[in-house]
């Protein structure tokens, strides 16, 4: 079952519908989302995916009326929705990866955040070995977020 994140909220963010959409459109990439820890973060996309993933079968594919029926009527609503109003553009091989693009890019700032916050509570400390383990830490991530901006 999919793990769901600490944060998770009612409205879902346009990387999640989009992200849907993608694998409602080509079930190929529904066993490729599994290793990206906690992309679904609202209460609707954790739903919507858990019951996708339940119900896809390699050789059959996906039936979208048993996952609407197994699905909330709020919840089936917004599935309706994405369904009817994110436009992929034809190239959902294109737009997958664009969506892992976005997602690493999200992962590496939030731990960008997360080291800078713990380097100044080093600092308060005088924590000098601290402060240059987070120091190398955020120099890496900094770089990783660099060359990923840069499509490397």
């Amino acid at each position: 079952m999919y793990s769901i994140g600490i944060a998770y909220t009612l409205e879902m963010d346009p990387l999640e519908k989009t992200l849907l959409k993608v694998l409602f459109t080509n079930e190929d990439f529904i066993p490729k989302v599994k290793p990206w820890e906690n992309v679904f973060q609202s209460t609707f996309a954790v739903k919507i995916y858990e019951v996708l993933e339940k119900t896809y079968d390699k050789s059959q594919g996906v039936d979208i009326k048993q996952v609407m029926d197994s699905l909330s009527p709020e919840v089936s609503g917004k599935l309706q929705e994405i369904l009817e109003q994110v436009v992929l553009g034809g190239n959902e091989e294109q737009v997958f990866e664009e969506c892992r693009k976005t997602w690493d890019r999200k992962k590496l700032e939030e731990e960008e955040q997360r080291l800078i916050t713990l380097l100044s509570m080093a600092d308060e400390e005088d924590n000098l070995t601290k402060i240059q383990e987070l120091t190398d830490q955020l120099m890496k991530i900094q770089k990783d977020r660099k060359n990923n901006s840069r499509g490397i």
